[in-house]
């Protein structure tokens, strides 16, 4: 589900206010197994590129020898994130 800012400021009081609770609705859905493989292939995809699977990227990153670039900044973005749909119940 998608909308421009620019599209949202456009609309009236009550169709702001459908739309907005349209997308709180979606957000409290359990994510489908299509979701979470999306989540896992972006993983992957770093996984791939720097030839260490995440959990060593982190021993690593903890230990000192990487560096955390914008790159690896994102990797931990999105491990974070898929953290987060497989156990959401857990606040962190």
């Amino acid at each position: 589900m998608r909308i421009k800012l620019a599209d949202l400021a456009k609309m009236s009081k009550e169709e702001k206010d459908a739309t907005l609770e349209a997308f709180v609705k979606k957000a409290q859905e359990p994510p489908t197994k299509e979701v979470i493989a999306e989540w896992k292939n972006k993983i992957a995809k770093y996984e791939e590129q720097y030839e260490m699977s995440s959990d060593e990227m982190r021993k690593k990153l903890k230990l000192g020898e990487i560096t955390e670039t914008f790159e690896i900044c994102k990797w931990l973005m999105d491990l974070h994130v898929l953290d987060r749909i497989l156990k959401p119940n857990e606040v962190g």
